[in-house]
This record gives structure tokens, C-alpha cells and sequence, in this order.
């Protein structure tokens, strides 16, 4: 059954175009990954319907545009990596509630680092 997936790893292929909308359909995801790829393009601002979702892995492509602001409301969300894209604007507001890995490395990201960043206690350090 398709939509009892719970792990989705595409990481370290080919794959091009933009990230897919029909993955927001998988509601149980707990861990989505597809790092190192060649997808492109904005992100779907969906993931709160990925209510599940505790890793989210985009690094290594060529996304762009604004970090989805829905991420912010995956309560379950503990590892996100976005970094090594085309990521511009601000850092969302409230992205931090409840992360523990947050990685927005090497990107366009620009403004104000919002001050709920520092707010965050739960961060794991490495």
C-alpha cells in the first residue's frame, strides 16, 4: 500500500526536475530523503501534511527559492538538511520549534537571523 510508506530514500541518483507534489500524499513518512540529486525549482510548501515526518534530507541539489515556511509546523520534524542549494530569503520563522540537526549551510539565505534561533534549546551539537 503506497500510502503506508514510511521511509522514502532517493538519495545519490540522477533524478532532475522539481521535488514531486505527489510525495505530500504519503502521510505516514517518517524519513525523506533526496540528497544528492539534481532536482531543481522551488519546494512544494506542503510539508504539513507530512505530519510524521521526523527526517527531512534535501542537500546537495538545485533547489531554490524560499525555505517552505510549512515546515515549521512538523512538530515531529527532528533532523532537517537542507543545505548545499540555491535556498534564498530569510530563515522561517519558527523552523526551530522543535529540531534537533538544523542545516541551512551554503545557500543564498539573506536577512535577519530570526531570534527564536537561539531560542531553541533542543539542538544536538556535533
Amino acid at each position: 500500500m503506497a500510502h503506508s510508506l514510511e521511509e522514502l530514500v532517493l538519495s545519490n541518483n540522477q533524478f532532475s526536475g522539481q521535488v514531486p507534489v505527489g510525495l505530500f500524499r504519503y502521510k505516514n513518512l517518517t524519513l525523506l530523503d533526496l540528497s544528492q540529486n539534481n532536482l531543481a525549482g522551488d519546494v512544494p510548501d506542503e510539508f504539513f501534511k507530512l505530519f510524521n515526518l521526523q527526517t527531512l534530507l534535501l542537500t546537495g541539489n538545485d533547489l531554490g527559492g524560499m525555505i517552505p515556511g510549512s515546515l515549521s509546523s512538523v512538530t515531529t520534524l527532528a533532523h532537517c538538511a537542507v543545505d548545499q542549494n540555491n535556498f534564498s530569503g530569510s530563515i522561517p520563522s519558527g523552523i526551530t520549534k522543535n529540531v534537533k540537526v538544523l542545516d541551512l549551510s551554503y545557500n543564498m539565505l539573506s536577512g535577519e537571523i530570526p531570534s527564536d534561533l537561539f531560542l531553541a534549546p533542543r539542538f544536538a551539537y556535533r
